[in-house]
């Protein structure tokens, strides 16, 4: 049995496959690349929990290219809780594309009372754009 780096491990083997070959660690073009071939195992890689803010937040905003909106939301809505303002931001940059109600609201929230001013700014301005 062939095992994958993590985060990597947590996709199914041949996406981890597919990856493995080309990137042996998480980064933008990686997550370009499910993006573009394998949305949702992208989505489950965020879900996951594994990434590291860093690499969470250009997956989230990396996400947003996605055209199932439902999908979209269920997976970065809850980053918008992460501790991590920089995954907060991810979020809603990735968030902006397949807004509704709910995520309009999260965003007024966010854009009232983040503890930090730049996704406060991240989130005045996304809803500017809406």
């Amino acid at each position: 049995m062939t095992t994958f780096p993590p985060p990597f491990d947590e996709l199914r083997p041949e996406t981890a496959a597919d990856l493995a070959h080309r990137w042996s660690e998480p980064c933008e073009a990686a997550f370009e690349f499910l993006a573009e071939n394998y949305s949702p195992e992208l989505l489950k890689l965020i879900a996951s929990g594994r990434l590291r803010a860093t690499d969470l937040t250009f997956a989230a905003e990396i996400a947003g290219r996605l055209s199932d909106s439902t999908a979209v939301r269920r997976t970065l809505l809850p980053l918008l809780l992460h501790d991590d303002a920089v995954v907060r931001e991810g979020a809603i940059y990735g968030l902006a594309p397949h807004a509704d109600e709910t995520v309009r609201l999260a965003l007024a929230r966010l854009s009232a009372s983040d503890p930090t001013a730049a996704a406060r700014q991240a989130a005045t301005e996304t809803l500017a754009d809406l």
